[in-house]
């Protein structure tokens, strides 16, 4: 697993305080569970902590009984356009990425998908999202939204292009 997915991770046998702890530091609103063999098996929304609490939890129990089972993920082996399908059909900010054991070998945004889209980066689920510059990722939906290009050549590898001609 990279390092930079880790603050997004928390092991099944972890306690609810500490879930909320790194929700909090990390700014996020879901924790995916792994295994201790990084297997992914299933995602911890801040919300169910919440629920957890108000229906008398222990912030010390462990998450084990509150994570949901039923997540989203794709196969690192899949396209980027089935990525996309995946967040869109099931109105989702993050998608984990397994391989052919389920490990969890990345994760990708929403946000990195319409920038990798915009940019023209040719990429494969392996691609290390978290290199993506929020930053320079605000700043180029900026520019496209005043209809500032970057110069490219055609995308041969794409199945759609489009060129955008403004006058």
């Amino acid at each position: 697993m990279k390092k930079s997915i880790f603050a997004f991770t928390i092991a099944s046998n972890d306690s609810v305080i500490n879930a909320l702890k790194k929700i909090d530091s990390n700014k996020v609103n879901n924790l995916f569970v792994i295994d201790s063999e990084e297997r992914l098996l299933g995602v911890l929304p801040e919300s169910v902590l919440r629920q957890c609490i108000i229906n008398g939890g222990s912030i010390f129990d462990s998450i084990s009984s509150v994570y949901l089972r039923k997540v989203v993920s794709i196969k690192n082996t899949c396209l980027i356009e089935d990525a996309i399908e995946l967040i869109n059909s099931h109105s989702i900010t993050f998608l984990p990425i397994v391989d052919s054991d389920d490990h969890l070998v990345n994760i990708v945004t929403k946000q990195q998908l319409s920038y990798i889209l915009l940019q023209d980066i040719h990429s494969d689920l392996n691609y290390d999202f978290s290199s993506i510059d929020e930053n320079e990722f605000n700043n180029s939906i900026l520019l496209a939204s005043m209809g500032v290009r970057k110069p490219k050549l055609p995308n041969t590898t794409s199945k759609n292009s489009a060129i955008l001609i403004y006058s």
